[in-house]
């Protein structure tokens, strides 16, 4: 054992340490790279996805508000005739401003991909928390105007 052939070999196993400790960190942070791309997709296809429920939420609403529209114009027509008793009134007219009080229309949101991503926990991986804060807001208001 000559010290000149250990000194090599310090020397080429300090080598190799480096190289293998040089290639885990590349291989961590290429992994660490992959892992926030796809967070970052996943984040895209909820908003694209969130996007789609909040149109059919507004397009629910809007129908829901023509509704209520109408039966606040029957029940102003109802008023005003009770109001005048001296006016007779046909049967057929006061079942057409009547029947339609009968019938009830239910605020239901389009909740489904923000109900699944929640119970994912794929809330923790997203960047925009102002965004998401006001999807959680929006949500509860409107499960309180469901439950009204």
């Amino acid at each position: 054992m000559q010290e000149g052939k250990i000194g090599k070999y310090f020397k080429y196993a300090l080598g190799e340490i480096i190289l293998v400790t040089i290639g885990i960190l590349i291989a961590l942070q290429v992994n660490t790279w992959k892992e926030e791309r796809a967070n970052a997709q996943r984040e895209t296809s909820f908003y694209q996805s969130i996007l789609i429920d909040l149109e059919s939420d507004q397009k629910k609403l809007e129908s829901f508000t023509k509704f209520y529209q109408n039966r606040i114009e029957n029940l102003t027509w109802l008023l005003t005739q009770i109001r005048n008793p001296a006016q007779p009134i046909s049967s057929e007219e006061f079942g057409k401003h009547t029947e339609p009080l009968y019938y009830n229309e239910s605020a239901i949101s389009f909740d489904a991909t923000f109900e699944a991503a929640k119970s994912a926990g794929a809330f923790d991986n997203f960047s925009n928390k102002e965004l998401l804060k006001q999807l959680v807001e929006y949500y509860s208001n409107f499960k309180e105007f469901e439950d009204k």
